[in-house]
Order: structure tokens, then sequence, then C-alpha cells
């Protein structure tokens, strides 16, 4: 009994003792951490000399920063007994599901409550006496905070001398976000293992759903292997193997299908306290099924890159570095129905955190169809249907190469440059060149801008021939400013071999495009073709003005400036457009083009070898509106500012148009406007007094153009070489104007040509003009107490054609035209004559040929022995004599005063400008006073009665054939004089 109540006494002090441990430790713990400020709950199952077994949770019970369901420390005490110092050493730790919640603001890792104890003991020195415990890790849940929202994983893990040995664990379902940035992941394994002094990692995480922005992924997944040194300290070999892969990618839409980057390194890495660092190389490999950018669509994306040099270093300054060396491609590249493929990039060069320098090489093969190329074919196809085809052709297949391509900077500045010229080259011989400009940038970014030179070269292939210089450019701030160059040659429109040089600002704000012109830009053309005509070697100058030429916003444009120096030669028409000059603004988009053109004059001059008028000047404004075009005009000459009125009109649809020219009542006044001033034809008409009025019509078509017209005056007086006209009458019908011509059976009537050789009266004339002249059907006057007419002549406007015609007499008295003349004091005679008188008029003068005229009735000769040369006689009562002549002194004396019954005679111009005339007359010897031949019988006998003058017996009968000729030439300066005196008062002053 004694021993079981002692054995019983033992017991309970052994419980008792035991019970007062456990309680004074989880005193101790509790006192110790409350000292270092964390809250604690504490209960320790168990506690021997050798190990503890306690559940612990640490910080605000509510969220505890740590908790630990079981916490098994196996220990050893050692003391003096075994010659150590006092202390416990830890010779294992296993941790039964601990939770721990950590929180990362973005810099750094906090541990709630627990950040001060944390810090303390990772900031101990280790122990080097004894190695650090074993630490086993059951269901552990870590629990991290952070600014995109919360993350957790569950492991199980081993740590062995302070270095992890094993871990097996899963990252738990998360959902990330912040500032639009999201992901989402379904979880994944994590496995660690150690090898020696490796360590190798391996994990994955699907990525259910990925958003930066506007920049989506979607099954998503994430894989990674490592294999890292166990002490990063002390550093090591580092293997790293890496794959992302997406099904989908996007941005508001898909942009990339089927996408997978792997990436590996080889090297070393290490860390210290001032950060982690890795040297060695690396691969990278991209492919992307499909991508789809904007209206853009890639397949078989695939960039395959070595990276060589790479250096790394982590911590509070960061750098890293490389070599690149390898190509990206694109099985085809596509954008509508423009495609490039095969296209091949080749790259190589450094890249680091103070910049980059890559050199490339791009090739591609390439073809645009319809669909994207209708715009600017359409375009050019509306200048020239040619340049539309030639454009299509060249788009079915073509080349690019970009070779010597080089991108340098240093991240905040990137530079563009090209060794060599890039070449679009189609197969129908179309190329586009993309050119440096001294060897220049291409581009180059700063600061958010953009900047750099190139000059653009287009030919071949059928196209029109361009070139596009930007001695610079820039791009900042949704905006941007060119200096360009541009010349550009070939057939647009009406325009063929068209030539176009200006220099310029181009500047874009927001949708706004505006070129500014620097100076007088060059346009011209061989010849642009006007309804039918050609206007050849046209130019002008279009000239700056306040503001810009072109202005292009919302699908709307409006040319606006000022031009000079316009014209061209209207070769059919041998008319020349010159000094053009005004102003212009048009505007166009939908539906069409609208504007006006104001013409502060153009001068149009006569080309013709004869020419046909003076210089006229117009001066107008033409409008454009609903695909119509009007116009008003005034045309005048230096003499007469307003002269005519013009107005046109035409359907830019059709092609069809048409212009009116009237000038009703124009007065020509003596001392003022003159017909001389509006044509030289006209000169022979001096001091004309009168009105005429005209209008005329073209109308035009593609086809071609015609025109007509109507000429009129009811009375013109004027002074012409033949004398003064009065009263010119009568319309002329125009069929053309260009060349001028009239419907047949024309009249004109003149009432009278005073001061003329023979005067004449009651003209008129009946014709027909054409192109190469004037057919004359009739043209009879009164003249000389009879009538003048012409036979039926052409008259030829070539002037080195010599113009030939018949003169018919009727009934003419040649009396009344020689009393006119130079002749009248030696020829005095009283004729009335009918005849023929065939004539020339050329370069060589006018001649008479075997022309003949026949007196109509009886007359009378009276010629001056000084007016008759070369005389030679003939007939029954001539004879010869000795020399004195005395029958040739008969002669003289019988055509000094010759009354004549019968006369013909032959008439025909000679050399020397003298008119040949051989007479046929019959009549007798009619002095004033009658005479009678008286001879002596001695003068008979000794022979010297006919070697002096014999009066010729009145009433000697005459049958004379006489041969002799007048000075034509001076007889026509006789009559070009009166032409050349001022007469103009008897021109001017009515007949009463």
């Amino acid at each position: 009994m004694a021993l079981a109540i002692v054995t019983a006494v033992l017991a309970l002090a052994l419980l008792a003792v035991a019970v007062s441990r456990n309680l004074i430790a989880r005193a101790l713990a509790r006192s110790w951490l409350k000292g270092q400020g964390v809250a604690s709950a504490l209960e320790v199952r168990e506690l021997t000399l050798t190990g503890l077994k306690a559940r612990v949770r640490l910080g605000d019970p509510a969220a505890p920063d740590l908790s630990v369901d079981e916490v098994d420390v196996r220990y050893a005490v050692t003391g003096p007994w075994n010659g150590e110092p006092l202390e416990v050493v830890t010779r294992s730790v296993r941790l039964v599901r601990p939770q721990i919640a950590i929180r990362w603001d973005g810099k750094r890792l906090s541990y709630g409550s627990m950040t001060a104890l944390v810090r303390d003991f990772l900031s101990r020195p280790a122990n080097p006496r004894h190695p650090p415990p074993q630490v086993v890790v059951q269901d552990g849940l870590v629990r991290l905070q952070t600014p995109y929202g919360p993350l957790a994983a569950r492991a199980d893990a081993v740590v062995e001398n302070g270095a992890l040995k094993a871990l097996q664990g899963m990252i738990e379902p998360a959902r990330l976000a912040r500032d639009g940035a999201v992901l989402t992941t379904d979880g994944g394994p994590i496995m660690a293992t150690r090898t020696g002094s490796a360590l190798k990692l391996q994990a994955q995480a699907p990525l259910g759903e990925a958003r930066l922005g506007g920049f989506v992924a979607h099954d998503a997944r994430l894989s990674l292997g490592a294999s890292l040194p166990a002490d990063l300290s002390a550093g090591g070999p580092a293997s790293l193997t890496a794959e992302i892969a997406a099904a989908n990618l996007g941005a508001g839409g898909p942009i990339a299908r089927g996408a997978i980057l792997h990436a590996s390194f080889d090297g070393a890495v290490g860390a210290d306290a001032g950060g982690w660092r890795a040297t060695g190389r690396g691969h990278a490999r991209l492919n992307i099924e499909a991508l789809q950018a904007a209206q853009a669509r890639a397949t078989g994306v695939a960039a395959d890159l070595d990276l060589t040099n790479l250096a790394l270093n982590g911590g509070p300054s960061p750098t890293w570095s490389m070599t690149v060396n390898g190509q990206a491609r694109a099985g085809a590249l596509a954008r509508g129905g423009a495609g490039l493929s095969g296209a091949r990039l080749a790259l190589a060069g450094r890249m680091g955190d103070k910049g980059l320098d890559l050199r490339g090489d791009l090739n591609a093969s390439g073809a645009v169809d319809s669909g994207p190329a209708a715009t600017l074919e359409r375009a050019l196809a509306a200048a020239n249907p040619a340049y539309g085809t030639a454009l299509s052709r060249a788009a079915r297949r073509f080349t690019l190469a970009a070779p010597a391509l080089r991108l340098v900077g240093d991240w905040r500045a990137l530079t563009l440059t090209a060794g060599a010229p890039v070449r679009l080259t189609a197969a129908s011989g179309a190329a586009v060149v993309l050119s440096p400009v001294q060897d220049g940038p291409l581009v180059r970014t700063a600061g958010g801008a953009a900047s750099g030179a190139f000059e653009v070269n287009l030919k071949g292939g059928g196209l029109p021939e361009a070139m596009i210089r930007a001695a610079s450019w820039r791009v900042a701030g949704g905006g941007g400013e060119a200096a360009l160059a541009l010349k550009a040659s070939g057939d647009a429109g009406p325009a063929r071999g068209a030539v176009v040089e200006a220099r310029g600002t181009l500047a874009l704000s927001g949708a706004s495009t505006r070129f500014t012109l620097a100076d007088c830009a060059a346009v011209t053309a061989k010849s642009v073709g006007l309804a039918g005509q050609d206007a050849e070697a046209v130019s002008a100058r279009l000239c700056p003005t306040d503001t810009p030429l072109l202005t292009a916003q919302g699908g709307r444009w409006a040319l606006a400036g000022r031009f000079e120096q316009a014209g061209g030669a209207l070769a059919q028409a041998n008319v020349r457009l010159a000094h053009g000059a005004g102003r212009f603004a048009l505007n166009g988009g939908s539906p069409g083009v609208e504007g006006s053109v104001e013409l502060a004059a153009v001068q149009a001059e006569d080309t013709a070898a004869a020419s046909r008028f003076n210089a006229v000047t117009a001066e107008g404004r033409l409008t454009i509106a609903g695909e119509r075009i009007q116009g008003r005009f005034q045309a005048g000459t230096a003499a007469a500012r307003r002269l005519a009125d013009v107005s046109l009109a035409h359907d830019l649809r059709t092609g069809a148009g048409h212009a009116e020219v009237r000038a009703d009542g124009v007065a020509f006044v003596k001392g003022g406007l003159q017909p001389a001033s509006i044509s030289p034809l006209a000169a022979f008409a001096r001091d004309a007094e009168g009105k005429v009025d005209f209008e005329g019509r073209f109308d035009w078509t593609p086809k071609g153009m015609t025109s007509g017209g109507q000429f009129a005056t009811a009375g013109l007086d004027f002074k012409s070489p033949m004398g003064a006209v009065r009263g010119v009458a009568g319309t002329l019908r125009l069929t053309s104007l260009a060349p001028l011509e009239t419907a047949p059976g024309q009249t004109l009537t003149v009432k009278s040509i005073d001061d003329a050789v023979a005067p004449l009266s009651d003209g008129a004339a009946a014709f027909q003009i054409d192109a190469g002249g004037v057919s004359v059907d009739t043209a009879d006057a009164a003249a000389a107490k009879g009538r003048i007419s012409l036979e039926p002549m052409r008259i030829a406007f070539d002037d080195k054609a010599d113009l030939e015609g018949a003169l018919l007499l009727s009934k003419v008295d040649l009396g009344v035209i020689l009393a006119a003349s130079s002749l009248a004091d030696s020829v005095k005679i009283e004729m009335v004559v009918d005849g023929r008188l065939p004539f020339t008029l050329g370069p060589g003068g006018f001649r008479f040929l075997q022309g003949h005229i026949t007196a109509a009735q009886p007359g009378r000769i009276s010629i001056a022995r000084s007016a008759l040369t070369g005389l030679k006689t003939g007939g029954a009562n001539a004879s010869t004599g000795p020399a004195v002549n005395a029958v040739q002194d008969l002669a003289y004396q019988a055509l000094e005063n010759l009354a004549f019954d019968t006369l013909e005679a032959d008439v025909a111009s000679q050399p020397n400008g003298r008119l040949g005339m051989a007479f046929r007359i019959k009549g007798r010897f009619d002095p004033p006073k009658r005479q009678e031949a008286v001879l002596s019988l001695p003068d008979v006998i000794s022979g010297k009665a006919f070697q002096k003058a014999i009066p010729l017996p009145s009433g000697t009968p005459i049958d004379l054939n006489l041969d002799t000729s007048l000075n034509f030439d001076e007889l026509m300066r006789s009559l070009s004089a009166l032409w050349s005196q001022d007469n103009s008062a008897a021109v001017q002053t009515a007949r009463p």
C-alpha cells in the first residue's frame, strides 16, 4: 500500500513537472514573441529534452501572418558535459500544413508582423560548429498579396544544409488585374530537385486569359525548365528553357493564332549583395501560324535568332547586352488583295540597355490583285487608260529588295539607314526605287518625333516617270512636315509629254494635308488635245500665294493659286497663245469638282507665214460646277481693248461643248480703230469709217470640232490702192472659222471706187473662201463709161503662188483711164474698147499675157513722140528712106493726130517692166489744121527730098501696123503714188 501511494505520488509529481514544463515553455515563447512585437497563439503539445511539438499562429487571429498545424522540432542540448557551450542545437524541423501570408508592394516583400523577426533571422550568421537543420514542409501554403491581386501556391519541400533539396507543388488558380492588365490561370505544377550543386526547376502554368491594355491572349500556356546553382552566391553553370504558347492573341480582335515562343539560355549565373548576374548565349525561336494586324494578314511567320555574348545584371540599375544573328520570314503577307510571299529578313548586330545596332537584308516577292489597286488604277486610268493597264500589269508580280538596312540608337533615339537603294521591281519592267539623301537616315526617332530624308523614283513598265525628293521630313504630335521637290512626266488626259516640276512644303495636321509652293512650279506639255485640235509646246508656271496650293481633308481637296507665262501653239490654226496669267480656285471630292479660273490676260498671236491677224488679248472668268465648265471673256487688240465677247460651255462627262464669239457694231474711225489694227490682210484699207458685225460659234466633241459664223456690214468706206472705196456692204456666211471658210456664192457690193485710174461704181463680187484661198465666181463694176469684170479665178493664200486671171473689158473708155495716169501729157485718146486681158500676179509682179483689145467704135489717137520707143511700122503707105528717115517721121506725125475707123491691139508684158502693144490701125491723118506735103523738084532730083521732114497731108489714109511699148512699171508706180498720197479727205467726204 505504501509502495502504491509512493508510486502514485511520484507519477503525479512527474505529470505535474511535465505539465508545468509545457506551460512554462509556452509562456516563455509567447513572452519572447511579444517582445518582438508579434501577437501569437502558441500551443506546446510536447516538450522533451530532445524535441518539441507545437501548434503555432502568429499575427492577427482573424488573418494570421503564419499558422502551422504542427511544428515538430528535433534538437539536442549541449553543454560542458560534452565540451561545448550550453545551447540547443536544432537537428530538424517538420512543418505540417504551414500557411504564410506575404505582401509585395511592387518593390519589396513584407511578412506583416513577422517582418522584423524574419529579417533578423535572415541576417544572423550561420553557426560554424553545427550544420543548418533539415527542414521538411508538408502541404505548405504560401499566400502572396500583390498590387494585382492574391496569388497562392501549395507545396511539399525539403531543405538541407540551408539549401532547397526538393520541392513539389502546385500554383492555385488566380486572377491578377490592375489598370486594365489582367492575368488568369488555372494553376500548374512546380518542381525543384537538387543534384549536387545544381538545382533543377520545372514549372507549367496554363493561362486562361492574359490582357495588357488592348492586347489579349487566350488559351495560353507557360512552360519553364531551368538548372541553376543551388548557391547563387557562389555562382555556377546555368541553363534555361522557356516556352510560351497561345492559341489566340488579339487586340480588340484576333491578331495571332497558334503562336509559340521558345527561348533557351546556356551560361553562368550568380548573385551577391549588389544583385544577380548572368552571362552566356541564348536562342529564341518564334512561330506563328497566322498573324492579323489591322487589315493585314500573315501566315507561316517565323523568327530564329542566335543570342551570343549575353550579359545580364540585375539590381537597382540593371544592365543587359547581347549579339544578335538570325533571320525572320513569312510564308505570305497580305492586305486585301496585296501580298508578299517568301519574305525573308536576315538580321545581325547587337542590342543592350545602352542601345542597339542591327543590320539587315529584306527580300520578298509580291503581287497585288485588282481590289486594293483599283482606286489607284482608276485615278491613273482617268488620266491615261494605258497607265491603269500598266499598273495592273506591274502589280501582278514584283520583287522587293532592301539590302544593307541598319537600325542604330540608344532606345531613346533610333536611326534607320539604307546602305543601298530599296527596290520594288515588277515583272513588267516598272520599278520603284527608294534611296537615302546624301547618305543620310531614312528615319530617325527621338523624343516622340520621327524625321529623315528620302528620294523615290518611279519609271518603266509603261507607267509615267516620277521623282519625289524629301530633303527633310518630320512627324510629331499627330502632325508632320516635309520639304519636297517633285518631278513627274507622262501623258495625262488630253496632255501628251506633260512634265511637272515643283518644290514646296507638305504639312500634315490631324486629318488635314497641305502643300505650299516654295517658288513657281513649271508645267509643260508637248501637246494638249483641245476639241479636235492639238495645242503644242504648252507651258505655264504655277506660283505661290498666301494660301497653300493644295489642301485636303475629310475626302475633300482644294487647289488654289495663280499662274503666269501660260501659252501654247495651236498648230492647225497657226495660232499661238502666250503671256497667260490669272488665278484659280478649285475644290473637289464628292460629288465633283467646283471652282473658278480668273484669266487676267492671255494673248493670241498669228503664226501663219502670211500674217492674218494682229495679237488679240482676252480676259475673263471660267467657272466649274456640276460637271460643267462655263466662261465669259472679253477679247480685244492694242487699239481696242474690248472688241468681242466670248462665252463658252463644256460638259466634263461627255467632253462636248461650245464657244460663242460676238463682235457687234465694231466701229472703224479715222485716227482710231482701223481694219489693219485687227488684221494685216486689211492693211490695204486705210482711214476706214463704218461698222461691221461678227458672230461665230465653235462646237466640239471628243471626235473633233466644227465652227461657223457670220460677218456683215451695211456700209464701209476706206482708202485703198485703187482709190477711195465707198459703200462696201454684204453678209458673209462662214462655215468654218479655223480655218476660215465660207459657204459658196457669198457676195459683197461696192458703191464706188473713186480717185482710181479707172473709177469704179456699182461693183459686186460672188466668191467662196476655203482653207487654201478664195474662189471668185464673178466680179464686175462700172468703169470708164463701161464695165470691167473678172473671169472666174482662184486666189491662193500662199504668197509664193502666182495669181492667174483674165480682165474683161466692155465698152471701156481708155481715154478716161489714161487721163488719170502719168501718161496724160504724152498720150491722149478717144477710144472705147472691148477686150480680154489675161494676167498673172506673183513675186515677179503684175504681167499681162497675150491680151487682145478691139475698138468698139471709131476714135482718135494722139501719142507724143516721146512716149514711143522702138517704133516699127508697116503697111501700104509705109516705106523706108535715107538716114533722115522721113518715112518714120511721117509715122510719128500720123500717130500724133490719128482718126481711126478700126483698131485692134495685142497686149503683153515685156522684160524690164515694159508693156508691149502691137496695134493694127486703119484710119486717116486728121490734124487740127489742114496741111499738105510740098516737095521741090530739085530736091526730088538731087535725092534730098527725103532727108528732111515732110508734112503729112491731111486726110492721108492710114493702114498701120504699130509695134511699141510703154514703161508699164512707171505706170504702176504712178498708181501707187496715188495710194501713198494722203487723200483721206476725199475718201471720207460724202459724195454729192
